[in-house]
């Protein structure tokens, strides 16, 4: 066993010894490799110079790389430019709430006026009710005397009083048919005298509307005969010592282009035997004219006529403006001056056209055939007859003044008929007077008799019945005074009513318009703030490649000159060379370098046989391991859009709870002040939900009553009766504000008086009857006669307390 022993050790060190060869062969080939490296490095320049070449065109093409991403930033910057200019104009476009909540507060501070009157109406509607009830219990026991007294005089007086009452009956009943037949004939005045009246105002009203249209009437008149004015035949020498004038024009220095004219020298007739003698008369005085450019030559040229003899001649100022006058013409087949005329200068031409109407002036033989051109032309216009008549067409002033008098016929037939109404109501009006004057000395009369019986009646009662009467109308004439009053007091009431609810609306409707605009305002404002943000990424990008852009340039144009030296030497080297021999493109032998690289792969395989992996499998292995890696990377980008979006959703809930939180405020504080509006009382509710308070500030009525610009108490300030009926309207405000099905309230009334107490049972059991689906518990130690069981109100009352009792026993 032991030779077999050593024999294994041997071989054990043998293979120890083999394994150390092989690692300094693999070593030493691994040195080998850099040797290799370096004949590489020493290959010929045209290598080199390829390589140099695809290093400058990847510089290159990082350059351009770069400059596409600089275009797309700047693309992107200018988007959000446009982008940030719209919403910064929509924000502008918000304006300021400034002036709305101005408005609001000059409106809080009119409904609390308002409020004020309304109150102090109430004190005083009170007032007066109570002062009627009084009068009216005196009446009733006035009456009821009087009627007692009347009862124990029957017996002694009753037949001549009977009589004396049928009298008063049909006195009274004389009087009653008076006085309506009176009313009928004043009701039947007051009805023809509104008739008329209402005729008098429309005929006044058409009578306006005659006015006007004879007023247009007079305006056609009036442009007919401007149109007839404008008809000239007179006629006119061409002027005196035109030579000497056209010299003195000459030789002087004019401010702008020399004057033309007189536009006879530039105007030619071309049928001078037909048209001539016309011509003469209708254009012959502007055959003398003259035009200048400028102004300050009127001066100059006027004196030069002047001293000619010219003192009518026309000096007219226009600029050259050869415009185009051809739409003014008739058709080709009608006689125009400007057809019957050469005029040799295209300026006196337009001035012509612009004075005289050349182009549009018609000529005839005779007045009949002028008529008929215009009439076949159908647009009115002008034309000049060979005999000397100017026939002129006015279609648009005379269809113009037919109509208005058409109209002002029409009017003055109405205003006719509405006279003869008015003076129909008038007269049957006055023929009622008569009748109406006798009835109502007729009704005078039978009131004087009726005053008469009242008074036998009054001198046959005794002394005591009559002062019960004279209490009675004493106490009558009260309670109408009282009435009137009472109704003079609602119509205030309701004309504050009235004034009340639309200062209500309006500022409701500020107030909505205050939150939506700071909804909108936010809005637009973080579009706004994540539109600059965009753009300070696009700038910091468009920096970031700028910067990059400029390094990769100045590495490419190193790398250019580079080059440039590299292409001089392999142009230097292969042209030496070529004196030689032909180039060669390695210059050691392929069985050499073959050799070297086998060696060095076979070092490297038994490196990798050792290792227990070739590069193939190195290169799986590292393909899964960045698969695993690109799986990884994918599962985290979706973990953080989840994470962004649940943010998302998380900021959209919580705005939604703000809103609901405003809501629910918004809501506490219309019921807290409807609450307190049952007493009287004035208030509002103050949430903070920043710091999470709660503030309550109310007004009283004694406060309302006494200061109307007073400032709301603190609830420390308050009575015990004030402070609990105000505590009662804040839970019955949260109540309905949070929904809660169930709602207890103990021993709520204790520190209340009788009036607080009522108001605030009232209060809250009509509160329940509206509120389906919600239960209320009130307990409390007071007696509750006052409350009225029923269908949705029951009072369980318990007995007093027992020594001893172990459950609480309800009735």
């Amino acid at each position: 066993m032991r030779p077999t022993g050593s024999k294994a050790a041997s071989d054990s060190g043998i293979e120890q010894r083999t394994k150390k060869q092989a690692g300094v062969a693999v070593e030493a080939q691994h040195h080998q490799l850099p040797a290799i490296r370096s004949l590489t490095q020493r290959a010929p320049t045209a290598v080199r110079k390829f390589a140099f070449l695809n290093e400058v065109a990847h510089i290159r093409h990082r350059v351009e790389k770069c400059e596409d991403q600089i275009r797309q930033a700047e693309a992107s910057r200018a988007t959000c430019d446009e982008k940030v200019a719209t919403l910064e104009e929509e924000l502008a476009s918000f304006g300021d709430v400034k002036d709305l909540g101005t408005r609001r507060e000059e409106l809080a501070v009119r409904i609390k006026d308002n409020k004020a009157k309304l109150v102090n109406l109430k004190n005083s509607e009170r007032a007066i009710l109570e002062s009627k009830a009084g009068v009216d219990a005196n009446i009733t026991n006035f009456e009821q005397r009087i009627r007692d007294e009347h009862a124990r005089l029957e017996t002694r007086s009753k037949e001549k009083r009977d009589r004396t009452m049928e009298k008063l009956a049909e006195a009274n009943a004389s009087l009653a048919e008076k006085e309506q037949r009176l009313k009928t004939m004043t009701e039947e005045r007051t009805r023809l005298l509104a008739e008329a009246d209402s005729a008098r105002k429309e005929g006044e009203r058409l009578q306006i509307d005659k006015n006007e249209w004879r007023d247009r009437v007079a305006e056609c008149d009036q442009q007919i005969s401007r149109c007839a004015d404008m008809e000239k035949s007179k006629l006119a020498q061409f002027g005196s010592q035109m030579e000497q004038v056209l010299a003195h024009i000459r030789q002087r220095k004019w401010h702008g282009r020399p004057p033309v004219g007189p536009f006879g020298l530039y105007v030619k007739v071309k049928d001078a035997e037909k048209c001539g003698p016309l011509l003469r008369v209708v254009i012959g005085n502007a055959m003398g004219n003259f035009a200048i450019t400028d102004g300050r030559d009127r001066q100059a040229l006027n004196d030069i006529l002047k001293r000619a003899g010219n003192h009518n001649t026309q000096i007219i100022i226009s600029e050259v403006d050869l415009f185009d006058f051809s739409a003014g013409e008739p058709p080709q087949n009608y006689l125009t001056i400007l057809r019957a005329l050469e005029v040799s200068d295209d300026y006196i031409l337009r001035q012509l056209v612009n004075n005289l109407h050349i182009e549009s002036t018609l000529l005839a033989a005779n007045r009949a055939e002028a008529d008929q051109m215009l009439v076949s032309l159908g647009s009115g216009g002008v034309a000049m007859a060979a005999d000397l008549y100017r026939v002129v067409r006015f279609p648009r002033w005379q269809g113009q003044r037919d109509e208005f008098e058409a109209r002002r016929a029409r009017l003055s037939e109405q205003i006719a008929d509405l006279e003869s109404t008015y003076n129909r109501c008038r007269k049957l009006a006055s023929d009622l007077e008569p009748q109406i004057s006798q009835h109502n000395k007729a009704v005078r009369g039978i009131r004087t008799e009726i005053n008469n019986i009242q008074l036998e009646l009054n001198d046959e009662l005794p002394v005591n019945i009559q002062s019960l009467h004279d209490a009675l109308t004493q106490q009558r004439t009260e309670k109408a005074d009282i009435m009137e009053q009472y109704e003079q007091l609602i119509k205030e009431r309701e004309k504050v009513q009235q004034d009340q609810r639309p200062l209500v609306a309006e500022s409701e409707r500020l107030r909505l318009q205050i939150a939506a605009h700071g909804t909108q305002r936010g809005g637009v404002s973080d579009r706004l703030n994540e539109a600059v943000a965009e753009r300070m990424n696009a700038d910091n990008s468009i920096v970031h490649f700028t910067s990059k852009a400029d390094v990769e340039r100045e590495k490419l144009t190193a790398a250019e000159e580079v080059g440039k030296t590299l292409e001089e030497e392999f142009q230097a080297w292969s042209a030496k060379a070529s004196k030689y021999c032909d180039p060669v493109a390695h210059p050691r032998k392929v069985d050499v370098v073959q050799r070297a690289v086998d060696a060095a792969k076979a070092a490297l395989a038994e490196r990798e046989k050792r290792q227990g992996a070739t590069i193939e499998e190195i290169a799986s292995d590292m393909h899964r391991k960045q698969a695993s890696l690109d799986t990884a990377k994918s599962e985290l980008r979706a973990l953080n859009s989840l994470n962004n979006a649940l943010k998302k959703s998380v900021k959209q809930r919580l705005a939604r709870w703000h809103e609901f939180r405003r809501h629910i405020a918004l809501r506490c504080k219309v019921y807290f002040a409807y609450h307190l509006s049952n007493r009287g009382y004035f208030g509002k509710v103050l949430f903070d939900h920043v710091n999470s308070t709660l503030n309550l500030k109310v007004q009283t009525d004694d406060q309302a009553a006494t200061q109307t610009q007073a400032r709301e108490k603190d609830p420390r300030s308050l009575s015990g009766g004030e402070k609990s009926f105000s505590t009662i309207c804040l839970l019955l405000s949260l109540w309905e504000s949070i929904g809660c099905p169930i709602r207890c309230l103990d021993e709520f009334d204790v520190f209340m008086d009788a009036v607080n107490r009522r108001i605030s049972m009232k209060m809250m059991i009509e509160t329940a009857n509206t509120s389906r689906g919600k239960q209320y518990v009130l307990i409390t130690p007071q007696d509750m006669n006052n409350v009225n069981p029923g269908n949705t109100v029951r009072v369980h009352r318990m007995s007093d307390p027992e020594r001893g009792q172990g459950t609480l026993a309800f009735r």
